[in-house]
């Protein structure tokens, strides 16, 4: 099993990109397991390779090391210091980490009990520097001063919402902040965007049509919602684009496909295009074209998951994405359209080829990329993403270094 999904990952990082985002939702892990990179031996006993470096630019803090389970959700908040939750192939992780990169120094707290769940969706930090994180239909809120949790939970079944799938649960796909208390959530299986006021607690719904299929990744600019569906209800039609007024609640697919979304505050709503490709604005008329990729191609557009995930730096606009099948990550500056590419370490192993007779010793070299799962921007500049090939957190620094 575990050798017959190397080999999908090492011959083209495609499925394994989409199932890693999937598998945040209660999938397995695209790997089947954690990658040893460290000892590979052919069948003669000699060592075959290792870790591969990557871009000088890329490193990995120690305290980021050895995680017990890969980072799904990184967030960071006003004074640089990073926070996630990790997704646990076995079950439940139960904690919020917390970094502070000056001090190289991590530190966990407990999730209530019963709210713990492998389905963490989403974080984020709000304007009072509390955590929001989402899984399940539960949305938790961290009060770093006091170190506590509250809860809330949202409606499995909101009122006049349309089912889109006839499998049961309605947990969060995605979250989004408005910076007055507000968080916008959309849930799979649930035609409708909740709307939760962290204040008072309530909730209302904003309506979205059911043939638009789930909207998996949501992105506030100014007063509209985007999102993208990544496939339609019959999961035939790949990446969808549309939006919500939060005012109105109406509800507008735009032409364009895309595969992510991010915005910075203040800023325009961003997303890696498929068509158009390359890095993109949304808007009511559709996509508009910001910079070319070096990195990806028409025919790695049409292939879900290479061009994953997307972080926008609200302090000078840049944007982050995943490229090459998670093997790079590039740096564009939406002003001038240039891009800066960096390597991710690449892992060399030995794996077995479908095909080999039953029996049979057939393995080969073959090369597995950095597994990114999440990306975030701090205000130095400084880019994190998780690197769940190695249970790990790496670290970018363009402006700081």
């Amino acid at each position: 099993m575990l050798a017959a999904v190397l080999l999908a990952a090492a011959v083209g990082a495609t499925a394994g990109v989409l199932a890693a985002r999937n598998s945040g939702d209660g999938g397995d892990s695209p790997l089947g397991a954690r990658a040893e990179a460290e000892e590979v031996y052919g069948p003669d006993g000699k060592l075959l390779g290792s870790e591969q470096a990557g871009d000088p630019a890329v490193h990995f803090p120690a305290a980021l090391e050895d995680l017990p389970n890969p980072a799904s959700h990184l967030t960071v908040d006003a004074s640089g210091h990073l926070w996630f939750v990790q997704f646990a192939y076995g079950g439940p992780t139960n904690k919020l980490y917390h970094y502070d990169p000056a001090a190289d120094a991590l530190e966990s707290f407990d999730i209530p009990a019963s709210v713990g769940s492998e389905l963490f969706s989403a974080i984020a930090v709000d304007g009072r520097g509390h955590v929001i994180s989402a899984e399940g239909y539960l949305v938790l809120d961290f009060d770093p001063s006091s170190d506590t949790f509250k809860e809330f939970t949202l409606p499995e079944s909101p009122a006049g919402a349309a089912s889109l799938s006839g499998h049961e649960g309605t947990f969060i796909t995605d979250m989004t902040l408005d910076g007055e208390g507000r968080v916008y959530i959309s849930r799979m299986n649930v035609a409708a965007i909740a709307e939760l006021d962290l204040n008072t607690g309530e909730t209302r719904d904003l309506p979205f049509l059911p043939s638009f299929g789930p909207a998996y990744d949501i992105a506030l600019a100014g007063n509209t919602l985007w999102m993208t569906s990544r496939w339609d209800q019959e999961g035939r039609g790949p990446a969808r684009t549309g939006y919500v007024g939060v005012s109105s609640g109406r509800f507008q697919a735009v032409p364009g496909k895309t595969t992510a979304l991010a915005s910075a505050p203040g800023g325009p709503a961003y997303a890696i295009g498929w068509e158009p490709l390359g890095l993109v604005t949304v808007g009511d008329t559709g996509l508009s074209p910001v910079a070319t990729v070096p990195s990806l191609s028409a025919g790695a557009s049409s292939r879900p998951g290479l061009a994953d995930y997307l972080a926008v730096d609200g302090v000078t606009g840049v944007v982050w994405m995943t490229t090459d099948g998670s093997r790079t990550l590039s740096r564009l500056d939406p002003s001038t359209g240039a891009a800066t590419t960096y390597e991710l370490p690449r892992y060399v192993t030995s794996i077995e080829p479908l095909g080999c007779s039953l029996g049979e010793p057939c393995p080969t070299v073959g090369e597995l990329a950095t597994h990114v799962r999440a990306l975030a921007v701090a205000p130095n500049g400084d880019l994190y993403f998780s690197d769940a090939t190695r249970n790990r957190v790496g670290v970018i620094g363009p402006r700081s270094r």
